[in-house]
């Protein structure tokens, strides 16, 4: 192949050569299509392939900033990881240029101002690490104090904060403190442009909660179906010292609590007991829904409703108000007050219920069910 092409471009150079020397400006080279496309396999021969662009020219990997509290100011350093895609002069903005530099490391760094940030000159592909040393001047307000942290378009940026005042936290809106120990802190700081620390008096650690002594009274509208009673109880409890901020209740050991709903509730656990906790304290007086069940059999006889006792306080009698399945008769011993609570008395007035007393005591009897057919139409 190489003693055809190097056949092949002497055959060109003299043509050329007799083109120049004669009248051959007219004339006509006629090569087979595999010898033209030969000769330009031999000519693109080592030939190397345009590389292709980076889709950006240069981005800061990290900004770890590591500052320490003074008098007056937060001093200290950030390290930032900075990558260049391009041998060609590239200029990477590294932090907010209302930064008060001291020096920069390495020292021979080309460090400029532009677009107000300070940035990298470079023209070297690779990664570079530039530590830059600055101060930040901390203003009072109001008893607190806050500093603002120069910013660096950075995708992991970090802070390490020590130096803060005894009885003094600090607070770093949009980040996350992930290490504490020894008086430094450590944070994740947000992807904001303005990161503003603010250093504030720790709070008292609230006081330990004091069991209060409760009273509670219970009333409850229970549905019959599918071989349960499903109680829809309105609970009210009542306390006259003590923090208020929990309740432990005592439910039968067969029951399963569905739901449990109110004003300032925090969470609830069931085990042994049911603890219902809340959020404010010293509020004495509460109301909360109860929905729980309790299993049945479709056995006609006494059955026995039962209501949440409540552990270490007094339990009021409650009271009960029944809706059964079709073909359930239902009578109760009595001992229902003439005038029910304004609660029970509202669902009991858009039912057809069966009242019970506090007893809970509640006699069922079945009744046989006959099937109708509905009469036509007489013409």
């Amino acid at each position: 192949m190489f003693k055809f092409a190097l056949t092949s471009v002497i055959v060109l150079q003299c043509a050329f050569c007799l083109a120049e020397t004669s009248d051959f400006n007219e004339a006509r080279v006629t090569l087979p299509y595999k010898e033209l496309k030969s000769l330009l396999d031999a000519a693109n021969l080592g030939r190397t392939p345009d590389k292709a662009k980076s889709p950006v020219t240069s981005t800061l990997l990290s900004a770890r900033y590591q500052l320490a509290l003074q008098s007056g100011y937060a001093e200290g350093s950030v390290e930032i990881e900075a990558q260049s895609f391009s041998d060609e002069w590239t200029l990477i903005p590294l932090i907010d240029a209302s930064a008060q530099i001291d020096r920069t490391e390495p020292a021979d760094a080309q460090i400029v101002v532009r677009d107000g940030c300070y940035a990298l000159v470079t023209n070297h592909a690779g990664k570079t690490k530039i530590t830059i040393h600055f101060a930040s001047p901390i203003a009072s307000e109001g008893g607190a104090q806050s500093f603002e942290i120069p910013f660096a378009p950075a995708a992991i940026k970090t802070l390490n904060l020590s130096g803060l005042p005894e009885g003094q936290i600090a607070r770093v809106p949009g980040g996350t403190a992930i290490a504490s120990g020894k008086g430094i802190t450590n944070y994740r700081l947000p992807k904001e442009q303005t990161v503003e620390v603010k250093i504030i008096p720790q709070p008292e650690p609230p006081e330990p909660p004091v069991p209060s002594h409760w009273k509670i009274e219970t009333q409850a509208l229970v549905h019959y179906g599918e071989g349960k009673l499903r109680y829809q109880a309105h609970v009210s409890v009542f306390a006259e010292s003590g923090s208020g901020l929990d309740i432990d209740l005592i439910l039968p050991v067969s029951a399963r609590v569905l739901e449990i709903k109110g004003d300032d509730l925090q969470n609830w656990t069931a085990g042994k007991t049911l603890r219902i906790n809340w959020k404010t304290r010293n509020l004495l007086s509460r109301e909360f829904d109860l929905n729980y069940e309790i299993p049945q059999p479709a056995t006609a006889g006494e059955w026995k409703l039962q209501a949440p006792r409540v552990a270490g306080g007094e339990t009021s009698d409650a009271l009960f108000a029944v809706a059964g399945e079709q073909g359930m008769e239902m009578r109760a011993a009595g001992g229902v007050p003439a005038r029910l609570p304004r609660w029970l008395a509202q669902c009991a007035s858009q039912q057809s219920v069966a009242l019970v007393g506090p007893d809970g005591q509640l006699t069922v009897k079945w009744l046989p069910l006959v099937p109708t057919t509905c009469a036509g139409t007489v013409a």
